[in-house]
């Protein structure tokens, strides 16, 4: 929808794009931009930027009655000098009307991420885990069609691996080339689904096993 965005008191960006943001699990029931709670996806003009960026979510701290638990998660990354995303608290007022009891400006992963973190290997490739839901035609999920994140083989015709199975769940969020490019995750596939005499050798090939192991404790 064309909107206008208000920054503080005194910055006006007009002609600016904004549709929902969220999820089944983040945003499952929102109907107007001012009823359900639900996120904002805004693009910003190219020659008006917003703090330099062209793209920004407003996202409420979903189901947590602190609203503080996900701003911690990143916390304790950022201790451990991790890669992590930028959250700020801000107050958000859609058509007069303040959006929950606070909402958060967060930073999108995305190729500045890798530039951010990665410096001086910034050409990678960075993937979003992301759960495979079907849904039925009243657009509701079908509970036994959901899919999470792995890094098991599927294969298709000849023993090639199939690209289709994995989309879903890893969607490319830094793209060097083709988005339909999913060789560097399959590289990982091959890594970690090694032999027994050769795995941990893999692994090592392709992992930073004391960085990995951070993220996930």
């Amino acid at each position: 929808m064309d909107s206008t965005f208000v920054y503080g008191t005194n910055r006006v960006v007009y002609n600016i794009g904004a549709h929902y943001s969220g999820s089944p699990y983040t945003s499952p029931s929102y109907n107007t931009p001012t009823g359900n709670l639900c996120g904002y996806d805004l693009i910003f003009p190219g020659d008006n930027l917003l703090l330099g960026a062209d793209h920004i979510i407003l996202d409420w701290p979903i189901r947590d009655n602190t609203d503080q638990r996900e701003q911690l998660m990143f916390w304790f990354l950022e201790q451990f000098v991790l890669p992590n995303n930028y959250r700020r608290y801000i107050n958000l007022f859609v058509n007069g009307v303040q959006r929950g009891v606070i909402y958060d400006d967060i930073q999108q992963p995305g190729g500045d991420t890798v530039k951010e973190w990665f410096s001086n290997d910034s050409n990678g490739s960075l993937f979003k885990t992301v759960v495979w839901d079907e849904f039925a035609d009243n657009g509701l999920r079908i509970g036994s069609l959901i899919y999470f994140n792995t890094l098991e083989e599927f294969t298709t015709t000849g023993g090639v691996k199939k690209a289709a199975r994995y989309r879903w769940n890893w969607e490319p969020r830094a793209v060097n080339g083709s988005a339909n490019d999913f060789s560097k995750l399959f590289t990982l596939v091959d890594a970690v689904n090694a032999p027994t005499n050769g795995y941990e050798s893999a692994l090592q090939g392709q992992v930073d096993v004391d960085h990995w192991m951070k993220t996930f404790a």
